[in-house]
Parts: structure tokens; sequence; C-alpha cells
């Protein structure tokens, strides 16, 4: 075509939360997937095989197998998966892993988008033994320097979340393809990915059928059988409106436009949690001196010093120790022995304007009924919603602002205190959180999930449960989980702080070490393993 942009991009980005619209996610996925296929389709047709062979080196050890992983760079705008994976990466590049086959060597290339100013981004260049340019406007110059890499696993992040990964995934660029989480929601929708790791503590309900770590024989007859079943349900696909229907429903097939293409890719399931977040505590001695004191009650600090902070944040009066209770010591030298009884209960909610979808309005408006002390913590921007609210709560404006608490852009040491006073933390569905509810997690405050409605990565469902909290915070509908919420929330006294102590003392089953070197050697194990298939 000549000068000018190249016609792959004469569109703009697709918005991430194109698939929140309310409706099951596996529709929207597979018109989302049969909307680029037609747009695009005519421009998929390469089929890359690297030549590189890499794979052994001499060392004074003896022989050492290198496996090259190739990471490809997550979308700028969702970061989330990126945070998960960079310490277990950053492990799987330090170490030679020892098996009855020898020692192997894990290499990561990273492959570099344009602006990305995240802090994976950063690990990633610092740990990568290659890292490769992606051209953001020119998918032939990216898919040529992935497969000039010669690396033997391909691996993205969340597909398909951005146009240029989405399309590059369409083909063969290295021997295994993988993409790292389910929640995009079901399937990458792409072509030539083979398999999708989670972790099983990620999964709301367990499919059926499922490849867990034994790998070598149980991936390689489950491609068979699959591919058998899709193929023969194919066969009448083309000819029957029934037949085509069928394929979609089929558990690992789907068709892509007006061919009776397959999706192959095979759902991994890791045992581990198979990520690691840092606990947020950890990052800061001031915060973690602040939650030891806290915690700890009449001997934390003076009514004086959290109404302080209160007011540097911009919350009071509407914001009170004692308004929430707090054991402190009062402005005349007394101390509450006992837990005065609290005037409101702080529900946080604090979260990008995107994730709020209309249908989440309606826990909003079951909490604010139900519990008539609830103040809801938001951030400053979700205030744009007010008349949103007005019409789904029925409420004036003036009620609006009484019951919703908002705060400024504060920086990340003060955000965390505001949030260790959180009678509980809200997981926004359909776009839940992930990074957000690990941090409330680290500063102790029970997080209430409802799985069934999140269609992104299940990131808090995983957290409460390897803390062991799934029958107390986790919710099977709307109504039980403002339910949940609210009785968390209003727990005597001594029963909320029993529950805060608990999550205190397990918290290390996360962020412990013990943690990354479970899931780094499951990670290890597969990739050696599916590089050998």
């Amino acid at each position: 075509m000549g000068g000018g942009v190249h016609p792959l991009y004469s569109m703009r980005e697709l918005q991430l939360n194109v698939q929140y619209s309310g409706v099951s996610p596996g529709v929207v996925m597979d018109l989302y997937a049969q909307c680029l296929w037609h747009i695009f389709g005519q421009t998929l047709h390469h089929s890359y095989v690297p030549t590189s062979d890499r794979n052994v080196l001499t060392s004074d050890m003896g022989m050492t197998k290198t496996l090259r992983l190739g990471v490809v760079g997550e979308h700028p705008s969702n970061s989330s998966p990126g945070l998960c994976l960079d310490a277990i990466l950053r492990r799987l590049s330090e170490f030679i892993s020892q098996d009855s086959l020898g020692s192997t060597k894990i290499e990561i290339v990273f492959f570099d988008r344009h602006n990305l100013r995240t802090h994976f981004g950063d690990v990633m260049r610092q740990i990568a033994v290659d890292v490769i340019q992606l051209d953001d406007n020119n998918i032939e110059n990216s898919i040529g320097g992935v497969v000039g890499a010669g690396v033997d696993i391909l691996m993205y992040i969340a597909l398909p979340t951005a146009k240029l990964t989405w399309l590059m995934s369409q083909h063969r660029l290295a021997k295994t393809q993988i993409v790292f989480g389910v929640g995009h929601p079901i399937t990458p929708a792409s072509l030539s990915i083979d398999f999708v790791i989670i972790p099983s503590r990620m999964i709301h309900s367990i499919p059926e059928e499922v490849i867990r770590p034994e790998y070598e024989t149980q991936v390689s007859h489950h491609r068979e059988t699959l591919a058998r079943r899709c193929a023969s349900i194919a066969a009448t696909a083309n000819d029957t409106q029934g037949g085509i229907e069928a394929l979609k429903s089929e558990p690992g097939c789907a068709m892509v436009g007006a061919g009776a293409n397959t999706y192959t890719d095979q759902l991994v399931m890791f045992d581990s949690l198979g990520y690691y977040l840092h606990d947020p505590v950890s990052l800061y001695p001031e915060v973690a001196s602040f939650l030891a004191a806290y915690m700890e009650g009449p001997i934390g600090a003076h009514c004086n010093a959290y109404d302080g902070m209160f007011k540097q944040w911009g919350l009071y009066p509407n914001i009170t120790a004692s308004g929430l209770g707090l054991k402190c010591i009062s402005s005349d030298g007394d101390k509450n022995n006992e837990y005065p009884l609290p005037s409101y209960r702080l529900y946080t909610c604090v979260q990008l304007v995107k994730k709020m979808h209309p249908v989440y309005d309606r826990a909003l408006r079951g909490i604010l009924r139900i519990d008539s002390t609830a103040k809801i913590l938001v951030s400053e921007k979700m205030m744009d919603l007010v008349p949103r609210w007005k019409e789904a709560f029925n409420m004036s404006e003036d009620e609006i602002y009484e019951r919703f608490v908002s705060i400024p852009r504060l920086p990340h040491q003060e955000y965390l205190k505001l949030i260790s006073f959180s009678s509980v933390f809200l997981n926004t569905f359909p776009f839940g959180s992930g990074v957000t509810s690990s941090e409330s997690l680290g500063l102790c405050v029970p997080v209430v999930v409802l799985p069934s409605m999140i269609s992104v990565l299940q990131l808090a469902l995983a957290q409460v449960r390897t803390l062991g909290l799934e029958n107390q915070l986790v919710a099977s509908n709307i109504d039980s989980y403002v339910e949940a919420a609210v009785h968390v929330a209003n727990l005597p006294a001594d029963e909320f702080w029993q529950l805060k102590r608990k999550i205190c003392a397990s918290k290390h089953r996360l962020f412990g070490d013990e943690q990354v070197d479970e899931s780094s050697k499951e990670w290890r194990r597969f990739l050696i393993n599916a590089n050998n298939l």
C-alpha cells in the first residue's frame, strides 16, 4: 500500500473492557474473535517455524540444556498479570533445574512493547538475556523479531487485550506457545496457543477435563482426543446450523469466521498459586510500624493521631476515629479498653471507573439499603458516576455524597494506611480486582468476592482460598455477596478483630518465600516437560 499507516492499524485499539457488557463472556469473546477474524483474517496465513537449535550448552558441570522462554510484554493498561509473574520469572532465570534427564537453565527473552512503562517491563529488561522491541505499527516486523530470537516456548499474558499480540498469537512462532491466565475471558480466541496456564484456585467451577502437572503422556493423549472430537463435530458444522452451534459449545472447540477452525488450547491447572505478589506492608517500614500499632489496640495510638491522618487525607470530619469505633487514647488521656460502638462501617471500593460496571450497582444498592451505617470509600474519579447512581439508588445527590466518601490520589504508603481502617474490601464484578485485593489482605482487611460474576483473572478468589476463608468471604450470587459484606462489616468487635488477626497470621501463605518457591518450581516443571513434548 506504499507509505502511511499499516492497514492492520487503521482501526483504533480496542478497549480492554469491550467484553464486560453484562452478558455471558463466552458469547462476547466468540463475537470478538469473529470480528477480528473477518477484518484481519486474510493476513493470518503465515506459519513460521523457528529453526534455531540452541538447546544444548556445555559447562564445567557437563551437559546443561538451555530452554529459551520468550515473554511478550503485556498491554500497558493491563499491568496486573505482569505484576503477578515478575517474581516468578526472576526465580526461573536464576536457577538451573536438576532432574533425571540432566540439568536445564531457563533463559528469558523479552519482547518489549513501545512505551511499556510498567514494573513488569522494568524487571524483564533486567533479567532477560535478550530484549527485542516489537513494532506496534508493523506485525510482520514483530513476527520476524520473535522468529529470529529462536525461543523454545513463547508466553503471552492475558490474551486478547491488545490487537498486536492477539494477531501475533494466531501464528506459530515457537514450538510451544502458552498464555498465562484464564479470564479474558475463557479462551484466548487464538488458533496457535497450545496451553492456557491457570492456578486451580482461580477456577470457580472445575471443568470436567483438565490437565494437571503430570504432563508428558497426559498432554499428548488429551491433544489427540480433542483433535478427533473437534474434527468429528466440525465435519457437520459447515453444513448445518446445529453443527455450528454444537462446535461452538464443545469444550476446546470454537468457530472463527466462516471456516471450521478449532481452538486447541488446553487448560493446565497448577496446584500451586502459580503467581506471586509482594506483601505491601514489606515495601514501606512506616506502613509496617503503623499496622503493628493499629492492630495492637489501646496501646497503639492517640485518637488525635488517627484524626490527624483523616484530616491529612481530606476525610475529616466525614471519617473520624470515634466514628469508626477505634481503640485509641482520647484527648484527655483515657484509654478505650473496650471497643466503642462505631457510628458507621467503612466499605472500601477504590477502583478505576472502568471497573464500575452498571451491574455492580446492584451490590452497592443492596449494601446501602441493608446497612444504614455504611459509608463506601471510593476514588475521587468514581464520583463522576453520581448521576448514574442517583437513578440506580433512588437517592439525592446530597445523600450520595453523605454515603460515599471519595479520596484523592494519595502516595502509595498513605493509601495503604487508609485502607487499613476498612471494615471490608469489596471486590468488584464483572471486572474484578487483583493487586488491590492483595494489598487489602496484606493489610489484614477481609475481601468479599463473587467469582461467578467475574470475567477476568480470579486473583481475589485464589487469595481468599489460600487463606482458608472461602466459606466466609466467597459469595454465590449478588444477594449473598451483599449479605457477606454486611455480615463481616457488622461483626461484633471481638469477632471482627479476631478475623483481622487471623488474616494477619495466615497471610504468609500469600506473601511468604515458601509460596514463591512452590510456584516457581511448578512453573519450571511445566516448562521443561512442555518443551520435551
